[in-house]
């Protein structure tokens, strides 16, 4: 867990103090942080605890487990960012989104139609701290699909005859 608080919270600064809103287009560039994150974890985790071998549902489980975590220890951050220090950081999200729609109105006004743009201006209006909750939910989802690439990476299975400690 330390590792993803060393990754996910000092990028999420790093944008902050460069000038960024790090809740904007820019917060992908740290979609390599938790991936990097379950596989040291999940490596880790067979080394250290489970004497080298480790099955497919192990590797799944650790993995999920620590990207569950990280999502919910992400979250929790940047609500306390926001509480504590910049509570203006989603007004300039939602200003910096209406901007950018309202640059290209003519031509997604003839794609998807004039209601459905000013719907989606109003549901960027309405945006408030608590609607940011889905970033959990996409972070849980990642780290299901990641989780299940890496169990098949790094499962390994222990020799016939071979028993661990626990077993």
């Amino acid at each position: 867990m330390r590792l993803a608080v060393q990754g996910a919270l000092p990028f999420f600064l790093l944008l902050y103090f460069l000038g960024v809103n790090p809740l904007g287009n820019s917060s992908w560039l740290a979609a390599w942080i938790p991936v990097v994150v379950i596989c040291v974890s999940t490596k880790a985790y067979r080394e250290n605890e489970l004497e080298g071998f480790m099955t497919y549902g192990e590797a799944w489980n650790v993995g999920t487990f620590t990207g569950i975590a990280g999502a919910m220890l992400h979250a929790l951050l940047i609500y306390i960012f926001l509480k504590v220090f910049n509570a203006n950081l989603i007004e300039s999200f939602k200003t910096e989104n209406i901007d950018n729609l309202k640059k290209m109105e003519s031509e997604l006004k003839g794609l998807i139609g004039n209601s459905v743009f000013e719907t989606t201006l109003e549901a960027i209006n309405a945006l408030m701290l608590k609607l940011f909750a889905p970033g959990f939910f996409n972070k849980t989802i990642g780290a299901i699909l990641v989780s299940l690439i890496t169990a098949a990476i790094f499962k390994r299975n222990k020799p016939e005859g071979l028993h661990r400690h626990n077993d």
